[in-house]
Order: C-alpha cells, then sequence, then structure tokens
C-alpha cells in the first residue's frame, strides 16, 4: 500500500511537472511566433521574390504553415503520452492484480499451515492415549 501511495505522488509529481514544461513550451512559441510577425510586418511593403505577392504575406504563410504543423506535432505528442499514460495505468493494475494474487495464496497457505498443525496436534495426543 506504502508503495502504491508512492508510486502516484511520485506519478503525481511527474504530471505537474510536464503540465509545467508543456506551459513553458507554449510560452516559448508564443514569443517566438509575435516576433516574427514583428520581423514578417517589417518587410510588409516589399516584394523581393518577385511573386507579385508582399514578403509580409509570404511571411505570413510560412508562419501559419509552420504552426499549423507544430500543432499537428503536439497534438501527435499529446496522444503518444496519452496512450503511454493508458498503458502505464493497465500495468500497474496488472501489477497490482498479481500482488493480490501473491498475498492471497500466501493467506491460503498461512491458513493451511494452521490448520494442518492444528488438526495434527490432537492426532498425536490421541495415540499417546491409547499407547
Amino acid at each position: 500500500m506504502k508503495e502504491m501511495e508512492m508510486q502516484q505522488a511520485q506519478q503525481q509529481k511527474q504530471m505537474e511537472i510536464d503540465a509545467k514544461a508543456m506551459e513553458n513550451e507554449k510560452d516559448r512559441r508564443k514569443d517566438l511566433l509575435v516576433a516574427e510577425i514583428k520581423a514578417a510586418g517589417y518587410g510588409a511593403m516589399q516584394d523581393i521574390d518577385k511573386n507579385l505577392q508582399s514578403d509580409f504575406r509570404d511571411t505570413m504563410d510560412d508562419i501559419r504553415k509552420r504552426q499549423e504543423f507544430q500543432d499537428t506535432m503536439s497534438f501527435d505528442q499529446t496522444k503518444l503520452n496519452s496512450n503511454v499514460q493508458h498503458q502505464q495505468e493497465k500495468l500497474n493494475i496488472e501489477r497490482e492484480k498479481i500482488n493480490t494474487q501473491r498475498d492471497i495464496k500466501q493467506m491460503d497457505v498461512e491458513i493451511a499451515r494452521t490448520n494442518k498443525n492444528k488438526y495434527d496436534a490432537p492426532k498425536k495426543d490421541e495415540k499417546k492415549k491409547k499407547s
């Protein structure tokens, strides 16, 4: 029981650390996106690559595509983490079942020992009385 409580506490701490790391990553991405938009705005009126579209618009399209890719990857990572956590929970449940079965078997052995000793002792006394 104590071991399970310790594991749960450790899992809770890990989840808190992961959540904080995810928030920090979101903040970094937001700051980067803001900087990219500002930088793109400085060249808004130029068309260096001569594609008849302002470089600002080209840059914004690139930023949007990159953001969509990052969102997709983030979603996939979240889904993967969820699957890993689900598998870990399954393993913990299986481990708990095995431990419970082991405890039950251990109790059965103790009961069998107690019963064996309980019923063997009077037979020895009866043999002495008959002799």
